[in-house]
């Protein structure tokens, strides 16, 4: 499932769900957050991504490192993302 904004309701009963986060940065940041991931040194029209699903970091395609304390994810309901740009959230929903 593909949703671009920054309020999903995330469908299924899996307490947490693994989920890539990307967007392409509107102005040049000292950093940027995408769900629990926070990228530096980020250039107006970068593409940005924070991939839970396959555990990768990356910044117009070149895996970078980033300061995070777990992967994204998203957990079942609505949920709301804190970032100044419009996110792209994709995940797979998953029932238990």
């Amino acid at each position: 499932k593909s949703i671009t904004g920054n309020t999903l309701m995330v469908h299924g009963t899996m307490p947490q769900i693994d989920c890539r986060l990307s967007c392409k940065a509107t102005a040049a940041r000292s950093s940027l957050t995408l769900g629990t991931v926070t990228f530096t040194g980020i250039k107006a029209g970068d593409q940005v991504v924070a991939d839970g699903m396959i555990g990768e970091l990356s910044v117009n395609g070149q895996q970078v490192t980033a300061t995070f304390t777990r992967l994204p994810y998203v957990v079942p309901g609505l949920q709301t993302f804190n970032c100044p740009e419009v996110l792209t959230v994709e995940y797979y929903p998953t029932w238990v």
